[in-house]
């Protein structure tokens, strides 16, 4: 009881309180914990003796300490002390304006912390369990802006959570944490989640407002709005039951579930009391309980869980593979209603059929009309669209390319003097969906919008076709190419790269059907000439890839959609044919393999080196932590023919791999090519200009190019020239304007890519590495390289650099090598690194990559045990068997491979002779166009 009275006396301090004791029913209560700033509510069950005993006691505790106290007769309201979760006599709950006594008392242990612990290693353990959700920095010396970052955040939200820091080497160390890391640590859901190279106070807050949350949690008043706001249009379920012990009972059935699917949904118990107009809201009965609902926050779609069907993981998990498979039906409420009522964001309504669609003209005005970052940024940073972002993206980008000729046709045909609604944008968007769209205007045949437009059609079709003419094109077909040539601008200046995937064709057949009419030429050159037709050009670095004009088109072909080729960048080529994995090298990791095209070109090359008439026993592991850019990357396997090859380990992040796992015991190779700055990706911080037809009577002249103040890349604007875009792994594009930020974010994001390369390291059987990026800094790259081999582990492991003498030929070949200044002076490391540029006339985009070998033997066949002819295709015989070198054929017959030395000839290489085939290739999607989920149906929980 001296407790109890103490622990008043605590609040008593921290509150203006009333005095006085009620008995209250149990319709009433909440209304009276609302009114005093302080309440104790009793529940008891007369004529019970404890709950006699008990009650002078809080009446003389009342009138000392002065505290509403409230008596609950839970004889005569049974109902509302289960809800509470009271099931014996007597319970006492402290309230302040209705929060419970535990997380008042969290509360005040928070407030009374500094709001960031200094920890050492022998108090981290506890540490961790001091609150439902902990956040610990771990920064070793240095790193000013990322401390000053985390004490800015943790004084944001130090009444919320516990921080931490810390610093200790040792601590560090048994922590088993490389480089700057936080991590989040919810001791009760046993779950923790770390951010790596964290950049900036935006990157940092957002990671402890997404991975604070529970994993199942209680749905309450003053967290609703918190949940909402840190969904990225993922599904959020609803789960409801009448009693806090029922809600408990849900949430540890439900947790191990919730795990699975953290980073694609929110799971929720929600209290029917505390929300007594949300089921019908989500289309529930309000009187029947459990029940749950979806509700798909990126359409604002609801799908009511089936009545009668348990509330179990399994069912649960059932119902959304059915919902996946088969599709569900939403709740169909009248779009006036709001859902501001029900805790969501005011204006919030429910989608008709069709809303989507309809808002994708004015959605996509809006993006080109905006005047901050580029056009993916503008698209894809949007969280309240509600056309599909995919479908919002291309129409604008199309748009962009065609509006110089859209101008002309929609001014000449005078079309915004008769159509005074119209603004000059979304004429441009309607117009081109009229032109140009195969389904036309996607509006229904009696919209305003739509009949705004094809009232004119004669006049605009005639327009075009004059357009058409001045620009001296036969056909419209011919006059795409023109435009996209004009659009392409810098991208112009480039070939189009195009990998055949030998695991469902050959360069020969590709030749001889996708290219039988393009003409070959002997330089990148020729092929980018603008005034060029349908050309061509072998590589001679990277087998099987060839350069072929910008302009042409080829996602429209079978051999793209088949997956028969692909469109890859060649330096994006160079991480797996430096890998070169062998047969005797075993299992194959890629640890950041979305969108896949290095993935395949792996499951090519590993082919490559079996006979046809085996089965690869090789396998690649393909990591992707993201689920989406997972389905992306699973999708591209399957198009490429990868899929008996390859093992996609979906939303699982590299890092959080053990390397020590039997899993993972033959795993002899492993390619990293980790986020970085893409300040090598051509074309990264363009956004295209948009013409804007003039409206009659328009007495300013403006210029032709929307944006065109803040857009121009020159003399004018300087500063914006200068500026490069971050790329996370979300796709999330972050302006860096000030050398200040560039600094910052690029130790970032060396940090974690050298977390990264160490991990890969560790694997015990792992013999070959290769790291790469798209980024020209040398903070992302030779730098990078020196420190993991000075590292502790790739000292006691023996790692060192792959020389250039030990590399394939092709990249052997390649004369853009590493700087000498950037790799601390060291000429080896240097020469053996390689690296590409843009604008150097080589036609690629800005790369750089090195490999990692250890215990190499002295002679090392780069080729393996097949003869191959000078430019490294395997030698096959009339049957069509590859050729095995003389050291691989034993007495007894020439058809099996014991063990090869490369065969030396007068300059070094092997000898090659015999007819030629192809051998080195890949298959993967474009990755300028990837495959995009259509969002209009929720798709279910896989």
């Amino acid at each position: 009881m001296v407790l109890l009275k103490l622990s008043l006396f605590l609040f008593l301090a921290l509150c203006a309180v009333v005095s006085g004791w009620d008995h209250a029913g149990g319709d009433d209560l909440q209304s009276s914990i609302e009114k005093h700033a302080v309440s104790v509510v009793a529940f008891v069950f007369p004529p019970d003796k404890k709950s006699e005993q008990l009650e002078p006691e809080l009446s003389l505790a009342s009138s000392e300490a002065g505290v509403s106290f409230i008596s609950i007769d839970c004889a005569a309201s049974l109902a509302i002390c289960n809800s509470y979760g009271v099931s014996s006599s007597p319970v006492l709950k402290l309230f302040i304006k209705g929060e419970a006594v535990s997380t008042i008392l969290a509360w005040i242990n928070r407030v009374q912390r500094p709001v960031v612990s200094d920890i050492v290693a022998e108090s981290l353990g506890d540490f961790k369990k001091a609150d439902e959700t902990v956040i610990i920095a771990y920064l070793d010396g240095g790193h000013e802006s990322l401390r000053a970052a985390f004490l800015e955040v943790a004084a944001k939200y130090r009444e919320e959570f516990t921080f931490g820091l810390v610093t200790d080497a040792g601590a560090i160390e048994a922590e088993k944490v490389t480089g700057p890391t936080v991590r989040c640590v919810k001791p009760l859901d046993g779950d923790s989640r770390d951010l790596h190279g964290f950049t900036d106070l935006e990157s940092l807050e957002k990671f402890v407002k997404e991975n604070s949350r529970p994993l199942i949690g209680e749905l309450l008043p003053h967290n609703h709005q918190r949940f909402l706001e840190i969904q990225r249009g993922w599904p959020m379920v609803y789960v409801f039951a009448a009693t806090e012990s029922e809600r408990s009972e849900i949430r540890t059935s439900l947790k191990e579930t919730a795990r699975g699917y953290y980073e694609s949904l929110t799971m929720v118990t929600v209290d029917p009391l505390e929300f007594p107009d949300l089921p019908a809201k989500l289309g529930l009965d309000a009187n029947v309980f459990p029940s749950g609902a979806v509700h798909q926050l990126s359409t604002d779609r609801i799908y009511p869980y089936p009545k009668g069907r348990g509330l179990t993981a399994d069912e649960l998990l059932s119902w959304g593979l059915d919902v996946a498979k088969v599709g569900c039906k939403y709740s169909n409420k009248p779009a006036a209603q709001s859902w501001a009522t029900a805790g969501f964001s005011t204006g919030s309504t429910f989608d008709v059929p069709g809303q989507e669609t309809m808002s994708l003209y004015h959605e996509a005005a809006d993006i080109l009309s905006a005047s901050d970052g580029n056009l993916k940024t503008r698209v894809f940073g949007r969280k309240d669209l509600r056309a599909p972002p995919q479908q919002i993206y291309a129409l604008a980008l199309e748009t962009c390319k065609w509006s110089s000729v859209l101008k002309e046709v929609i001014e000449a045909s005078e079309l915004l003097r008769h159509e005074r609604k119209l603004t000059p944008l979304l004429a441009l968007l309607l117009v081109h969906d009229f032109l140009l769209s195969k389904r036309g205007i996607a509006l229904p045949a009696t919209h305003g919008l739509r009949t705004s437009i094809e009232r004119h059609k004669a006049r605009l079709n005639a327009e075009f076709t004059r357009a058409r003419i001045r620009r001296k094109a036969g056909s419209t077909e011919a006059l795409r190419q023109q435009v996209t040539t004009e659009y392409l601008g810098e991208a112009a200046r480039y070939p189009r790269w195009v990998r055949i995937n030998t695991l469902k064709t050959t360069l020969e057949d590709q030749l001889a059907s996708t290219f039988k009419d393009f003409t070959r030429v002997y330089s990148i050159g020729e092929v980018t000439d603008a005034s060029s037709g349908k050309l061509l050009h072998v590589d001679g670095h990277i087998p099987n890839l060839l350069a072929v004009s910008p302009s042409f088109e080829f996602t429209k072909t079978d051999a793209y959609r088949s997956g028969a080729i692909i469109l890859q960048d060649k330096a994006s080529c160079f991480p797996a044919y430096l890998l070169d994995p062998l047969p005797e090298d075993g299992d194959v990791i890629d640890s950041c393999a979305a969108p896949g095209n290095k993935t395949t070109h792996l499951a090519a090359l590993v082919c490559s080196r079996t006979a046809e008439s085996e089965q690869c026993a090789q396998r690649i592991y393909a990591f992707e932590k993201d689920k989406n850019r997972a389905l992306t990357l699973e999708k591209m396997v399957k198009l490429a023919g990868a899929k008996d090859i390859v093992r996609i380990s979906f939303a699982q992040d590299f890092l959080k791999v053990d390397p020590n796992a039997d899993f993972f015991k033959n795993v002899g190779a492993l390619l990293l090519d980790p986020s970085c700055s893409g300040s090598g990706i051509v074309g990264r911080d363009a956004m295209p200009t948009i013409h804007l037809p003039e409206a009659p009577g328009s007495n300013t002249k403006k210029s032709q190019s929307q944006n065109s103040r803040k857009r121009k890349r020159g003399d004018d604007a300087p500063a914006e020239s200068a500026q490069e875009v971050f790329v996370d792994d979300d796709g999330t594009e972050t302006v860096v304007a000030t050398e200040k930020e560039l600094k910052v974010r690029l130790e970032a994001l060396s940090s974690f890519q050298l977390t990264l390369l160490l991990h890969a390291l560790e694997f015990p059987a792992a013999r070959k590495v290769t790291y790469s990026t798209c980024s020209v800094h040398a903070e992302e790259n030779e730098q990078v390289v020196l420190r993991a081999l000075q590292s502790d582990v790739g000292r006691k492991r023996g790692w060192r650099i792959l020389k250039r003498n030990e590399q394939v030929r092709g990249l052997r070949e390649w004369p853009v090598r590493g700087t000498v200044d950037a790799s601390d002076g060291d000429s080896e490391v240097a020469d053996a690194c390689i690296r590409s540029y843009k604008d150097d006339g080589r036609g690629v985009m800005g790369f750089f990559v090195a490999g990692f070998v250890r215990d190499a033997p002295e002679a090392v066949d780069v080729d393996g045990p097949y003869l191959r002819d000078e430019n490294g295709r395997i030698i096959r015989d009339a049957s069509g068997m590859p050729t095995l070198k003389a050291a691989h054929v034993s007495d007894a017959s020439r058809a099996s491979a014991t063990s090869f030395v490369p065969v030396e000839g007068p300059d070094g290489d092997e000898e090659m002779t015999g007819n030629l085939e192809s051998e080195d290739l890949t298959t993967s999607i474009d990755e300028s166009n990837p495959d995009e989920k259509d969002e209009d149906e929720w798709d279910g929980f896989d």
